[in-house]
């Protein structure tokens, strides 16, 4: 698993349409979207433009404050759970008009850095299981649990914007502490969920690698894999 990380030699950063669904969760749960940012130490008008960019520190800090203003231990995971491939920009269209599922992994693994400079996805495949997922790699981070959640959640609804929405893991694996809560993971992913694990992840068959992309246009990828280039 390699996750060498760019961030460790700058400042490690996290593109705002990547998290653009934190101040909706907040609402929903009943939270002071303003008051939580500058809890964070962050300007409210900073989600007012999905190309605005905030220092990954800064992104634990509000997920940290978040879950504090919430008392949601779930917050990361509902997060994830709203966002769609197309929220992480031109890695995450290329990737959904890939040729195949492996195609499209390698895609997000490759390119993902361009605007999430604190972690890194990966794909481990070991015999006839494959496992995806992310980790956080700039140090001293807050909420890492949290964030990984919702990474999780993004990887989930990845795969079933290319295998279409009936997929599910045959397992996933968190490297948080188990919740009191369960259900919320448990509903979301509908596969057994694993806790204090060496790193987040799914896993699945890997046959699924091969199969074609659900939402392939190979006209999009002629189009759209020059500009991530």
């Amino acid at each position: 698993m390699d996750l060498t990380a760019q961030s460790r030699r700058r400042e490690a950063t996290a593109k705002i349409r990547n998290i653009a669904a934190i101040p909706v969760v907040l609402r929903e749960l009943g939270a002071d979207v303003d008051a939580v940012l500058r809890r964070a130490g962050l300007d409210p008008l900073i989600f007012s433009d999905p190309e605005n960019v905030m220092p990954y520190a800064a992104l634990g800090r509000l997920v940290a404050e978040s879950v504090e203003a919430t008392g949601c231990e779930s917050f990361g995971l509902r997060v994830g759970a709203r966002t769609k491939a197309s929220a992480i920009g031109l890695t995450g269209l290329v990737a959904l008009h890939s040729s195949t599922v492996r195609e499209a992994l390698r895609v997000i693994n490759d390119t993902l850095r361009t605007s999430e400079t604190g972690g890194a996805t990966f794909l481990d495949i070991h015999e006839n299981q494959a496992s995806f997922g992310y980790a956080v790699t700039a140090p001293n981070i807050e909420a890492v649990d949290q964030i990984e959640d919702g990474s999780g959640a993004i990887a989930c609804n990845i795969m079933r914007q290319l295998c279409g929405p009936q997929w599910r893991p045959q397992r996933v694996r968190l490297g948080r502490a188990p919740p009191r809560d369960k259900a919320p993971f448990l509903r979301f992913f509908e596969a057994p969920v694993d806790f204090l694990e060496p790193c987040s992840c799914l896993v699945f068959d890997a046959a699924i690698l091969g199969q074609p992309a659900r939402e392939r246009r190979p006209d999009y990828v002629d189009v759209l894999a020059p500009l991530l280039e």
